[in-house]
């Protein structure tokens, strides 16, 4: 009975461990939005130049998921999340000593490469050190990170920044991947997973395999209408009631909130199956976005709906993950890989058409868009194979 609750116990601290490391990838990733200005004028930049920042990181990140992540699978997952969380760190401390724009931004380039063998590595380990049948449980509290990052990690960011100054905010990002880098030294470790004599020459290799790309199809109609919606669901609440930017900040704290409670649901996703709750996933975050589009003129409205959105966006994501490390084990890696990349792709295609839609048409048109594209996510279930039990690892 002892040996089993030390089991227990830890694997909920490596899951801490991962869910601190996708905290602090989500921290940097979302911090400098808030502080742009700030890092502009220190800088003696314009604030579009510093925003090409934020793209380096993506570039970066997306490009280090489609051809870095293939190496989880041949050096294993721990090895991956080390050389990940070192590229980190160094980042985080060249972005906080950095005297020219294009420092700050080759600092977050490095930094994007970091988190692009990070996140899948992160997510393959949440799988690999879980016990048969609760992956979704362990895969969850991981996936609490990005609330981590959301309700925890920009908001102390920012007070920093004021108080201190934006340098201080990235020196305490290095020190949080410092002590990540720590966590994931204790981490047990995970042969790789491929033959190391076998060497992949086509990236998009993974597509062949069932349900792999119907996962990411999935993915990108999740991170696309996301991304879309948020880009400008701040402004259009500041416009329709007339807020303060400090008080549209408390949506996406509520959003943070109720992506961190969609891990309790997770115990369900274990019990029943994805292949039930995951069209109900779906159709669900369809409703939210229909909620919200009727929503944006009352703020305790918006608020719940908020809630809501945070719960279903958790439900969604952690089932396509599921879906991707499932379909072929051997090659979880460079399979989770695309999955991050095909985030960033959605991130920026989906917040380009939205702003298309949202100057010619109105937030109400472009949440109802975004709820069209889960519908059709979820008749893209039907497309997706039955996956056998997932063995003991």
């Amino acid at each position: 009975m002892s040996e089993h609750h030390q089991s227990n116990s830890s694997i909920i601290i490596e899951t801490s461990i991962l869910m601190l490391t996708v905290g602090v990838v989500g921290s940097n990733g979302l911090m400098l939005s808030p502080i742009l200005s700030d890092v502009a004028h220190s800088l003696h930049a314009n604030t579009l130049s510093i925003a090409r920042v934020i793209s380096s990181y993506g570039g970066g990140t997306a490009a280090s998921a489609l051809f870095l992540a293939p190496l989880i699978d041949r050096i294993g997952a721990k090895r991956s999340l080390l050389l990940g969380a070192a590229a980190l760190f160094v980042a985080t401390l060249a972005s906080a000593f950095a005297t020219h724009p294009y420092l700050l931004a080759a600092a977050q380039l490095l930094a994007g490469l970091g988190a692009g063998l990070i996140l899948p590595s992160c997510y393959a380990m949440a799988t690999v050190i879980a016990k048969p049948g609760e992956e979704a449980r362990s895969l969850g509290r991981v996936l609490i990170g990005w609330s981590l990052s959301l309700v925890a990690g920009i908001p102390i960011s920012a007070l920093i920044a004021q108080r201190f100054g934006w340098r201080f905010s990235y020196l305490a990002l290095a020190a949080c991947a410092a002590l990540a880098a720590v966590g994931i030294w204790q981490l047990p470790n995970q042969a790789p997973a491929t033959e190391p004599t076998r060497r992949r020459t086509n990236i998009l290799a993974p597509l062949r395999y069932p349900g792999v790309a119907v996962g990411l199809a999935l993915c990108l109609a999740c991170t696309g209408a996301f991304y879309g919606v948020y880009a400008f669901l701040g402004d259009q609440v500041r416009h329709t009631l007339g807020i303060s930017a400090g008080k549209a900040g408390i949506i996406v704290l509520t959003y943070g909130i109720g992506f961190g409670l969609g891990a309790i649901a997770n115990r369900f996703v274990d019990r029943i199956g994805t292949r039930v709750l995951f069209p109900l996933a779906f159709l669900g975050s369809a409703v939210v976005y229909v909620l919200m589009a009727f929503s944006t003129h009352n703020f305790t409205a918006i608020l719940t709906v908020a809630v809501l959105w945070g719960i279903a966006a958790h439900l969604c994501l952690n089932m396509i993950v599921l879906l991707l490390s499932r379909a072929r084990p051997t090659e979880r890696g460079a399979i989770l890989g695309l999955n991050s990349a095909t985030t960033y792709l959605g991130a920026m295609f989906g917040t380009a058409l939205a702003g298309a839609i949202y100057t010619r048409a109105g937030f109400k048109t472009l949440s109802l868009v975004a709820a069209g594209l889960q519908i059709l996510a979820a008749a893209l279930l039907k497309l997706v194979p039955p996956q056998p039990t997932p063995l003991p690892n």
